[in-house]
């Protein structure tokens, strides 16, 4: 029996001032894009930090992209998260204009030109974390309890992205829309607006859902153990 589950950061309420800054970028959307954009509610934008889904106690991810049979340890995952997390809180940044350090891209591209983006229906930003490297790390360090990032197929894969979709675009009326353009002054308004978030034990949760969107209503949701 397959168990679609994932360890996500900020599901549920939020800090004000993070709550305020992803309000702020849909409302820039929804001026941009008008009844095209779907925001989600607040809270409902999360970051996954790594898929933990099962089937017969064996990680789906390893299954798909490695076709390697690897026994998943959730309980021993979930513990050693929380003190990872609790000994070294994540900074992570969202928007802000120093994202144009070339020294520091994301898939190939400068982070800048990554902060926000439309991908298909789906609206996106991205953030990083302060000590380069550190969301890859920990994602990394999950595979010792047989979990495996989605974006870690190659071993020699790193993802540093902290994804949060804000919402999503109606594809079937979007034809014709210059989402160059669109991106263009999205970044302009997070180049004057940015935010710093701590990634503390208490803002994870272990979500089961039936829609990878977690739709509040449809979605299950627990603190990590050992928080």
């Amino acid at each position: 029996m397959r168990t679609r589950e994932s360890i996500v950061s900020w599901y549920g309420p939020k800090h004000p001032d993070f709550a305020s800054w992803i309000t702020g970028v849909q409302d820039q959307c929804a001026l941009l894009l008008g009844d095209l954009f779907a925001p989600y509610e607040p809270e409902r934008v999360h970051a996954t930090l790594f898929d933990v889904s099962t089937k017969d106690g064996l990680c789906v991810a390893y299954r798909d992209l490695r076709d390697t049979a690897v026994v998943a340890n959730l309980p021993a995952a979930e513990a050693w998260l929380a003190r990872e997390i609790a000994h070294h809180p994540l900074q992570i940044h969202f928007g802000g204009d120093h994202a144009d350090d070339r020294r520091l891209t994301s898939r190939g591209e400068l982070r800048r030109e990554r902060r926000f983006s439309i991908q298909g229906d789906k609206v996106v930003v991205l953030g990083w974390s302060a000590d380069h490297g550190a969301l890859s790390n920990l994602r990394k360090g999950a595979e010792a309890f047989g979990f495996l990032h989605r974006y870690h197929a190659m071993p020699s894969d790193a993802d540093d992205d902290c994804y949060m979709r804000i919402g999503l675009l109606a594809p079937a009326k979007s034809r014709g829309l210059d989402v160059d353009e669109i991106e263009r002054l999205v970044h302009m308004h997070l180049d004057d607006h940015d935010v710093t978030v701590e990634l503390r034990p208490d803002d994870v949760r272990v979500v089961t859902y039936e829609d990878e969107s977690l739709p509040l209503a449809t979605t299950s949701f627990r603190q990590l153990d050992g928080a």
